[in-house]
């Protein structure tokens, strides 16, 4: 029970290093290195692939969670960190299929730089300050690469 409605602080801490499950459950990736029995702190452990997700693990069943956009999961403090503190590598490549180069150059001048998706019409990247961030156009509308804008898909030319 706890004081005047209070909550614990292990409670606190998980909503602050712990992002919202990302309501998908995984079998065999990390099944094997979760243990059975929850131990008094909670397992976490890095995905296989993706720098920017991670596993929490309870009685035995792995959960994947997601960082926060731009952040990847840092296995030596059980949180999410900027990329340059993360220490991972084996992330999303920086190169989408079609070869658009998605890293991040710093802005000069402080206003966000927009790329198209490599893939989706209806994605584009912002970047801001080194940290690439996906958004999607709303339903209907293309990103416009010239007009650095959600545009109407007869006027964005995109053709994926």
């Amino acid at each position: 029970m706890y004081h005047n409605g209070c909550l614990p602080t292990d409670y606190i801490l998980n909503l602050l290093f712990y992002p919202k499950d990302s309501q998908e459950k995984v079998g065999r990736e990390a099944t094997g290195q979760c243990p059975s029995e929850n131990p008094d702190q909670p397992v976490l452990l890095p995905h296989e692939k993706d720098c920017g997700k991670f596993y929490i693990c309870d009685a035995g069943v792995p959960h994947l969670k997601s960082c926060q956009p731009g952040l990847h999961f840092n296995p030596a403090l059980h949180a999410c960190d900027y990329p340059d503190n993360a220490g991972c590598d084996s992330g999303v490549n920086k190169k989408g299929r079609e070869g658009f180069d998605i890293s991040c150059p710093l802005n000069e001048d402080g206003n966000p730089i927009l790329r198209r998706h490599e893939t989706d019409c209806r994605k584009f990247y912002t970047c801001s300050n080194g940290i690439t961030l996906v958004h999607v156009c709303q339903l209907g509308l293309h990103f416009n690469a010239e007009r650095q804008a959600c545009d109407y898909p007869e006027n964005a030319g995109c053709e994926k």
